[in-house]
C-alpha cells in the first residue's frame, strides 16, 4: 500500500485518532514561550481565516504500520498534527532546543544564504489540504533600493516549520485545514501530562 510522502500527509487511518506523544528528547511542549504574546485572525483576500500557531511538540503518531514522527501545532484552541520524516523531525526538534550544530543543517544553511543575499522570511502558511496531504506557502520579501519586493513559495510544510522555527516567524493555518485536520487538546497525550492548547 503506497501512502505517499510521509512528511506532507494527514494522520493515516482516522484522522480524528489520538496522537501519542513520544521521545522526551525532541518533544518540546510547551516550555517555550510563544514569539508572539496574543492570538489573532485576519482575512486575506480568497483565503478565508487564517489563525496563529505556535510548534508545541515533535513526537509520534500513532499509525496502523508504526509510530510516524510528527510535528504538532496549537492554533485556534485545537491541536494540528502534521506527519513528517524522521529526519525533518529531529532537525525541528533540534531547533527547537536551541542544539548547537558542528556544521549547518540545509535549512540552517538556506536562513544564512537568505539573509546574506538580502532576503527575510516574513511567515509561513500551512494553507491547503488535499488529498490528505499538506501543503504550505513562504512568504518572503527583499528590499532593493529601499523598495520591498514580495516572493511567495510553494513549500513541503515540513521545511516550512523547519525554517520557522530557526528565525521564530509567524506560522498561520488556514480556517479549512484547522475544520478538516483539528484535533481537540485531550485527543493528544504528552510525556508531561495534558497539555493546554492555545
Amino acid at each position: 500500500m503506497n501512502r505517499g510522502p510521509v512528511d506532507e500527509r494527514t494522520p493515516p487511518g482516522d484522522r480524528r485518532a489520538p496522537v501519542a506523544i513520544g521521545d522526551a528528547r525532541s518533544a518540546r511542549i510547551g516550555t517555550e514561550p510563544s514569539a508572539w504574546d496574543s492570538y489573532s485572525c485576519r482575512r486575506r483576500q480568497g483565503t478565508g481565516m487564517e489563525h496563529e500557531a505556535e510548534v508545541v511538540g515533535v513526537g509520534a503518531g500513532s499509525a496502523p504500520g508504526g509510530d510516524v514522527p510528527a510535528v504538532i501545532l496549537s492554533a485556534r484552541g485545537e491541536y494540528l498534527p502534521i506527519f513528517v520524516s524522521a529526519d525533518q523531525a529531529q532537525s525541528i526538534g533540534m531547533a527547537l532546543e536551541g542544539e548547537p550544530f558542528d556544521r549547518p543543517l540545509t535549512h540552517d544553511l538556506f536562513v544564512e544564504m537568505l539573509t546574506e543575499f538580502g532576503g527575510a522570511i516574513d511567515r509561513i502558511r500551512i494553507d491547503d489540504l488535499r488529498d490528505g496531504t499538506f501543503y504550505a506557502k513562504i512568504d518572503a520579501e527583499r528590499y532593493e533600493a529601499g523598495e520591498p519586493e514580495r516572493f511567495v513559495f510553494d513549500a513541503r510544510p515540513s521545511d516550512a516549520l523547519a525554517l520557522a522555527v530557526r528565525i521564530d516567524c509567524p506560522i498561520v493555518v488556514s480556517d479549512d485545514v484547522l475544520d478538516e485536520a483539528g484535533r481537540s487538546p485531550d485527543s493528544v497525550q504528552f510525556d508531561d501530562g495534558p497539555h493546554e492548547g492555545s
